[in-house]
């Protein structure tokens, strides 16, 4: 059975739109900060020769990497799910995704809470991996010229393909909504 409710709250916060903005900008600020200076500094060739600079500080850059780009996410999905509950008020998370029109026709058993954990967790995961493209193309050109320009050709090309096939990899909190009914938008 379906339940009414106040489902304004919920749609306004899986419609919210400019966090994949702000997130990409945020997930290359912490790529740059963390594997930029040793190039800058000249410090790559000496590292390379010590034992521990190798592989230790790559892992250990790629996990602070993680952590923060991880924490950073879950930080942006809270503030905004938040801000959406502050000015819109509360909704029952507990309601089945079919609720909303656009879900009308899903056989998954979820609620709105489930859908929008995955969605955040989702998020984490695809920020976590752009953020490990982003080390990995730092790590291999030396200058941020090469590395802005090859970004922007990955991002253009997800966006065209948003718009020609119906996907956004980035839109995470929308991510079942397109496996499952790929000619809808919340």
């Amino acid at each position: 059975t379906l339940k009414n409710g106040n489902l304004f709250t919920a749609k306004k916060y899986l419609n919210y739109k400019y966090d994949t903005i702000f997130l990409i900008g945020v997930v290359l600020l912490l790529s740059i900060g963390i594997f930029r200076p040793d190039q800058q500094k000249k410090m790559t060739a000496f590292l390379k020769t010590h034992k521990k600079g190798r592989s230790p500080l790559l892992r250990a850059k790629l996990l602070s990497l993680g952590i923060l780009v991880f924490g950073c996410t879950l930080l942006m999905e809270f503030v905004i799910f938040f801000t959406s509950l502050f000015l819109y008020g509360s909704f029952d998370g507990s309601m089945p995704i079919q609720t909303l029109d656009n879900f009308r026709n899903c056989t998954l058993p979820w609620n709105l809470a489930q859908f929008i954990g995955a969605g955040i967790l989702a998020k984490c995961i695809f920020s976590c991996i752009f953020g490990s493209l982003l080390a990995a193309l730092l790590l291999r050109f030396e200058k941020n010229r090469t590395v802005y320009a090859i970004t922007l050709l990955l991002l253009a090309l997800e966006w065209s393909f948003r718009d020609f096939m119906h996907f956004d990899c980035w839109a995470s909190t929308k991510i079942v909504t397109y496996f499952l009914l790929p000619s809808t938008n919340l």
